[in-house]
């Protein structure tokens, strides 16, 4: 069912993971104009738009990158479980870097995205760690088992293009929704 995507030198296995990000991205989007009324999450995609999508995706696809760097250094298999635990390792550690090493030292007003995410971190404080690494495991969960149908086939190729054409038209509709507190 989840196909081995922990090789880093596997350049086949970044139309899934792309795919799996998209969809994770989605699945947030939706979330954020639906189930968390108010929050600085909706802010999030109401100020920052399409940049905000594109951080939120890059970054996620960055963890791949490193999670796959560092996989095969540490584990002699793949397991879907320990790739979602380094994953999540990387993801957190990232978030508590980027937040203490780049975010809090920038005085406000001087970065309006780091200002959000200091009225992020007040607002839902350590949960923003949980928020992030949700995406992870969407992300993961959904790339692995996208590498997997007809792994490398026309078939898992056209599949995957036509997730990521679905979810980037997609994307622009949702996060520009006007939805009522």
């Amino acid at each position: 069912m989840f196909k081995d995507i922990s090789k880093f030198e596997n350049w086949s296995d970044f139309l899934p993971i792309l795919s799996g990000c998209l969809i994770a991205e989605v699945i947030i989007i939706i979330m954020a104009f639906t189930y968390f009324k108010g929050s600085k999450l909706r802010s999030w995609y109401n100020d920052f738009g399409l940049s905000a999508v594109i951080i939120d995706v890059l970054i996620l696809i960055i963890g791949f990158i490193i999670t796959r760097f560092l996989y095969n250094k540490i584990f002699n298999e793949f397991s879907i479980i320990k790739f979602l635990l380094l994953a999540l390792v990387v993801q957190i550690v990232h978030d508590v870097l980027f937040y203490y090493l780049l975010v809090k030292p920038i005085p406000v007003g001087a970065n309006r995205i780091f200002d959000l995410f200091k009225e992020y971190g007040v607002e839902v404080q350590s949960g923003a760690i949980t928020g992030d690494s949700f995406m992870m495991i969407l992300s993961i969960l959904f790339a692995s088992f996208l590498a997997g149908t007809g792994a490398n086939t026309n078939s898992n190729i056209n599949t995957n293009i036509i997730i990521i054409v679905f979810a980037v038209y997609l994307i622009p509709y949702l996060i520009n929704t006007k939805v009522k507190n």
